[in-house]
């Protein structure tokens, strides 16, 4: 009889362990997603749908957008660029190039006049991504601009980062790549 009751309080111990430990890894995940609450937008390219840009805001107070590129079958997005940074810049929207193998990141510079500036992109046709050093912002831009010249220019079709976040989908939070 003893062993019996052991028996049923040892499983009885684990039962309790593994439920206690499920509700903690159940907590400690919505809590997460609660505060991060991660979305994602993707733009893919005008004239070749195997070109995407996908930009994903996440944070708690201080949400920031990030961009990744994929091209293809790739199986996992390539991050590029943070594009926003607290007090410093914060991202305006993107846009791509005529022939859509170019796509452009504005972001807003803080302080003063918060001029608008094209400081980052990605050039799908060589691979090569355009992130320019730190307060080097307005130099880069003409970088960007001869890029963006070489592909035939810019669309007309500019995605503001308020469009981007009303057009988002909701991601959980081991989405984000």
């Amino acid at each position: 009889m003893n062993k019996r009751i052991f028996r049923v309080l040892g499983w009885s111990a684990v039962t309790l362990l593994v439920l206690v430990t499920i509700g903690f890894i159940g907590l400690k995940l919505f809590l997460w997603q609660s505060f991060s609450a991660p979305i994602l937008y993707t733009m893919v390219s005008p004239c070749n749908s195997h070109h995407q840009a996908i930009f994903i805001q996440e944070g708690f107070q201080d949400r920031s957008w990030t961009l990744y590129v994929k091209e293809g079958d790739q199986k996992k997005p390539v991050r590029i660029a943070s594009l926003d940074f607290d007090g410093t810049y914060m991202f305006n929207g993107a846009e791509w190039s005529k022939d859509g193998t170019v796509i452009v990141a504005t972001v807003r510079l803080m302080g003063g006049n918060y001029d608008q500036i094209r400081a980052f992109g990605y050039d799908f046709s060589t691979g090569k991504a355009f992130v320019p050093e730190w307060n080097q912002w307005r130099e880069y831009e003409t970088n960007i601009l001869s890029l963006v010249a070489s592909h035939g220019g810019l669309s007309e079709t500019f995605v503001s980062d308020h469009m981007m976040t009303t057009g988002a989908v909701n991601i959980w939070v081991w989405q984000i790549p």
